[in-house]
């Protein structure tokens, strides 16, 4: 428990009215004395029997690179109080992701706090510890509750739509037959993030509060891509950032992504949970040698350039997202199922750039 600048104020002047008191005979100057030391009475008794609050905190939803979240804060205590209440977060999993720190003015054991949350950096983010300084009703006296526990949340990389050709040869591996099975019908289900919109079944949706998507049937394992990755851990988020683009156009387009980087491998699947694991992989990924594993596609970052390899093709990631790039997209929709490629020299053809959606618009909710 210590004096606020207002508390030391009113110290002050019961202490210069004392002192003139004693020296001058003004009696009357003890009327500021009294009140002075009543206030300040008052003060240390409502500080000394506060009790801690207790704090339940709500972590940001896992976002994006770019995006903004919030993180919630709750107290409850018998007594409310005003305080100061600063949260600290840190954003990603590099140095470079910075730190924020928000304080807030309000009544502890009132309304929810909110504070804002930027996704600056891609990796894994902290919200916490928390600092609540509570003072009295007359602002004289203030006391501290440092609360040193963290929540995490997940940083998203970007994920950067395809060219126009690249997009419509991705969806083409279903259309073809790559995922023969798809035409089966499985279930109904309820949507969960990340699931592709034209797998929502409109008339059930229409007739409950929320959207319901349909179930399919797949031979995953056989008609699954393996996508490896790695790089320079000086180049992990270009890395990432090429990977999950590529990851998540190929799921988008139908088609399952078994997923392989130098620390964990995400196995085969579709939909929105494969979608997400595959995410949370690439937002912890820290780079380094891409494994050795019978791959269909490859990902290398160095010196700040994404390569990507598909049989015989060769390209960049941002000639893959830039313009259109034909013989390499082909050559993903030619492994569909098929067989096991290695690197190669030659480059794709290239066309004219056509923006398009973002893969959150097909199905992963940014």
């Amino acid at each position: 428990m210590r004096p606020t600048p207002r508390g030391i104020a009113v110290v002050g002047v019961a202490v210069g009215a004392v002192a003139m008191a004693l020296a001058f005979g003004a009696r009357s100057l003890n009327a500021l004395v009294v009140p002075a030391l009543v206030a300040l009475l008052a003060a240390v008794v409502q500080l000394r029997w506060l009790d801690r609050p207790t704090l339940d905190r709500t972590p940001p939803a896992d976002d994006f690179v770019g995006e903004t979240g919030t993180a919630t804060l709750r107290f409850e205590t018998d007594d409310p109080v005003f305080a100061s209440v600063t949260e600290r977060v840190a954003v990603g999993s590099r140095e470079d992701g910075g730190s924020q720190e928000h304080t807030v003015e309000t009544t502890v054991g009132g309304d929810p706090i909110t504070v804002p949350v930027s996704f600056d950096a891609r990796g894994e983010g902290v919200v916490g510890p928390t600092t609540v300084t509570a003072r009295d009703v007359l602002g004289l006296l203030e006391t501290t509750f440092d609360y040193t526990g963290t929540d995490s949340f997940l940083a998203y990389p970007p994920v950067r739509p395809l060219s126009d050709t690249a997009w419509h040869e991705l969806s083409a591996m279903r259309d073809a037959g790559e995922t023969p099975d798809r035409d089966e019908f499985d279930s109904l289900r309820e949507y969960d993030r990340g699931d592709a919109l034209r797998d929502i079944h409109w008339k059930t949706s229409a007739k409950r509060d929320d959207l319901i998507v349909k179930q399919f049937v797949a031979d995953e394992d056989d008609d699954a891509v393996v996508l490896a990755a790695g790089g320079d851990p000086a180049d992990a988020d270009l890395l990432a950032e090429a990977t999950a683009s590529l990851a998540v156009a190929l799921s988008e387009a139908g088609v399952p992504v078994h997923l392989v980087l130098p620390e964990t491998t995400v196995e085969s699947g579709l939909g929105g949970d494969q979608r997400v694991r595959m995410l949370e992989a690439l937002a912890r990924t820290a780079g380094g040698d891409r494994p050795e594993v019978d791959a269909d596609v490859t990902v290398d970052a160095e010196g700040g350039r994404a390569t990507i390899r598909v049989g015989t093709t060769e390209t960049t990631f941002e000639r893959l997202v830039g313009t259109a790039t034909d013989d390499v997209v082909r050559g993903i929709a030619a492994v569909g199922g098929d067989g096991r490629s290695s690197g190669g020299a030659s480059t794709g053809s290239a066309g004219e750039p056509d923006p398009r959606p973002t893969a959150a618009d097909g199905g992963v909710d940014r």
